[in-house]
């Protein structure tokens, strides 16, 4: 059994049983959402002028006064709405999107928010809305992803290095990414404790979605050139569906180079203290008491290693088991409860191990 396919079907069953298959429906769009390569093309401007204190949509906002009127001038090229964020040691980004037609008789919001920390590697995504269906929770603490759907059953899959966490879901760069020609407006102001470039869009400028009757803003860190805020009302197409109607969509990065901890969901206790797994297991994936993984050992080595240590911790081997040279299905009961473990042999020579309560 290899690694995609295990992860595929513990990931499958958690959606069936906590959604009944309600995110079928769910664009599985590709994106980082979170890095790229390139960053906004914009010339850094230092301004040096006394502040005065304003609000941009609720925040507390430090706009300075320009010394030349040159720098208004200037436009901005935005191929991507998470550029940037890779300089930063943590942060925290939430991206708001709404619809609803022409007549208000249909509405639906998509809502993301995200928590990194670089160094050691963690990440936490959560997805709310009506388009979700629920709320979905995903975090990544190093090599080791969770997944929970709507509070429910938690699966637990190993990520590799080149691994995304949300790479499947979709992103702010997925449907706000692409603008060009926003016109920067002064002075500069400080958005969420950021000094930031301020620039504004309407419906000439080049973006990525079919829109009419656009207004837009972004701010930009005059430090790492990264989008700080962006906001955006439209006539249009709704990014996730087929309809035309009024889209909304905001973004925003806070607490920047503050968060210090990341945890697991609440009922992600690890699978691994319920039943026995070789050292070498790779690739491991759980749901409820479902165990998967893969392993270098010898399947020989491997029914063995089940054999005694479930043994050692109370299991009664059945006279149901099976052995064979490539394969075994060995059955454990411990009163009441029963236990199988299924163990294969791969085409590459490794072993894939099933563990499941029956």
């Amino acid at each position: 059994m290899s690694r995609q396919s295990g992860v595929l079907v513990l990931l499958g069953v958690l959606l069936c049983f906590s959604l009944g298959c309600g995110l079928s429906g769910l664009p599985q769009i590709g994106g980082s959402g979170e890095t790229s390569e390139a960053s906004p093309e914009v010339a850094l401007a230092t301004v040096e002028s006394e502040e005065s204190e304003e609000s941009v949509d609720g925040a507390d906002v430090a706009q300075a006064t320009p010394e030349s009127d040159a720098e208004a001038e200037e436009e901005l090229d935005l191929s991507s709405v998470t550029s940037g964020l890779e300089s930063l040691s943590s942060y925290t980004a939430s991206f708001v999107m709404s619809f609803s037609d022409q007549d208000q008789s249909t509405t639906s919001t998509y809502g993301m928010e995200i928590e990194t920390i670089r160094e050691p590697l963690a990440q936490r995504v959560v997805i709310e809305g009506d388009v979700a269906e629920g709320t979905i929770e995903m975090v990544r603490i190093g090599e080791r992803q969770y997944i929970t759907v709507g509070g429910g059953q938690c699966v637990q899959t190993s990520l590799g290095e080149g691994d995304d966490l949300v790479g499947a879901i979709v992103t702010p760069d997925d449907v706000m990414g692409g603008a060009s020609g926003l016109k920067r407006v002064l002075p500069d102001q400080t958005v969420n404790g950021v000094l930031c470039k301020h620039y504004v869009f309407d419906e000439e400028a080049s973006l990525s979605g079919s829109y009419t009757e656009v207004q837009g803003e972004v701010w930009i860190a005059v430090d790492g050139g990264y989008v700080v805020k962006y906001s955006m009302e439209a006539e249009g197409q709704s990014p996730l569906s087929n309809e035309s109607g009024h889209v909304t969509m905001d973004y925003e990065v806070r607490s920047v180079n503050q968060t210090s901890a990341i945890e697991p969901p609440v009922g992600c206790a690890d699978i691994e203290s319920s039943y026995p797994m070789l050292p070498d297991a790779s690739e491991v994936s759980a749901f409820g008491e479902s165990l998967m993984y893969q392993t270098s050992s010898a399947i020989a080595d491997v029914i063995a290693f089940y054999q005694d240590e479930m043994s050692a911790i109370g299991w009664t081997e059945s006279s149901d088991s099976f052995v064979s040279d490539d394969s075994a299905m060995l059955q454990f009961t411990q009163g009441s409860q029963s236990v199988t473990v299924s163990v294969s042999l791969n085409e590459d020579g490794s072993v894939a191990v099933v563990v499941m309560a029956q």
